[in-house]
């Protein structure tokens, strides 16, 4: 029943900025609270599905590298 699945596939470059990569969850956190659960926030809606399959792929995905390595 996942119609939320991403697939990360073909990087252009070899590594992201952590700290950028970081950056970039952090809106999408916010974004979760703000429009991806139920007013009291007890219930995941069909937009914080996606959202969190959008944080998981990026997260579990991404190759990352410490910024200064």
């Amino acid at each position: 029943m996942d119609d939320c699945d991403i697939q990360i596939e073909n990087y252009k470059v070899d590594f992201f900025s952590l700290a950028a990569i970081w950056v970039f969850l952090d809106c999408i956190t916010t974004e979760i609270d703000m429009t991806g659960l139920s007013d009291d926030q007890s219930e995941v809606l069909p937009r914080g599905r996606q959202l969190y399959a959008l944080y998981d792929g990026i997260y579990y995905s991404l190759p990352v590298k410490e910024d200064g390595e």
